[in-house]
């Protein structure tokens, strides 16, 4: 069937042509008055010329054809193209791991610590204020600030000798004089308080190796000694320096003390 329809639409296309070529060549040939000459040869040529109104719709149908089939012919070698699809899969559901879930669960920790039986003993090798020891697993150390140790020295001066104060020797017969040394600092302000087996008539403080203090306030003297608080305060490598005046030497009965 499709080569029956393209030798029909050839046929028509042919005779559409041949009615075009003819009418232009006798509107040539009318137009040079040749008419005549050809009619001797072809006798029925008149007849077409007197019919105008057919010869012009033949050509006028002559002329659809021929357009109609170049319409088709350009339709046929220039097809449309078809803007191409683009379609997205929807991403396929994650599979999930068929079974229990397990929960997580952290590590245990090692157990370090030393399980000691019924009877036994236990040794430590290490010794001092800061030493470490390990107790239930874990590492303790016992470094807690040392508690306050104060070091001293008493001496009674010999008579004519002044010490770090000017006591008057008129009134002032025996003089004495202690170092107190700390095993750690302490902050201002620093009084200490002593015991004597005799009376002390005057007391007086300084911190050592300082450029500048700061003295004065109440104080005590008697058998019990309470020196004024001095400033700045006092440690290692700052001394304090008490100064002692009585009528007969004096001697400590008790460990001197850091009072507030």
């Amino acid at each position: 069937m499709p080569r029956v329809g393209a030798v029909i639409g050839l046929f028509f296309w042919l005779f559409a042509c041949v009615v075009v070529i003819a009418s232009i060549g006798l509107l040539v040939l009318d137009a040079m008055d040749k008419v005549e000459s050809i009619q001797r040869r072809l006798p029925w040529l008149p007849k077409v010329l007197e019919r105008r109104s057919a010869f012009v719709l033949l050509l006028l149908i002559a002329v659809v054809l021929l357009v109609g089939d170049g319409y088709e012919l350009l339709t046929k070698e220039m097809t449309e193209i078809e803007a191409p699809r683009i379609s997205f899969a929807a991403p396929a559901a994650p599979r999930m791991a068929s079974g229990e879930h397990t929960p997580w669960r952290s590590a245990k920790p090692a157990d370090n610590s030393v399980h000691v039986d019924k009877g036994g003993k236990i040794e430590q090798q290490s010794s001092g204020p800061c030493s470490p020891n390990i107790v239930g697993g874990t590492t303790s150390v016992n470094c807690g600030p040392p508690p306050l140790k104060l070091e001293y020295t008493f001496n009674t001066l010999p008579k004519g000798v002044q010490g770090k104060f000017l006591f008057d020797p008129v009134e002032c017969p025996v003089q004495s004089q202690m170092r107190i040394t700390p095993n750690q600092s302490v902050p201002p302000p620093i009084r200490v308080a002593m015991d004597f087996d005799f009376p002390v008539k005057k007391v007086a403080t300084v911190p050592e190796n300082v450029g500048a203090f700061m003295g004065g306030g109440p104080f005590t003297v008697g058998t019990h000694v309470i020196s004024s608080p001095v400033s700045p305060g006092i440690g290692p490598h700052h001394a304090l320096i008490v100064g002692l005046c009585s009528d007969v030497p004096v001697k400590l009965i008790g460990e001197p003390k850091l009072v507030d």
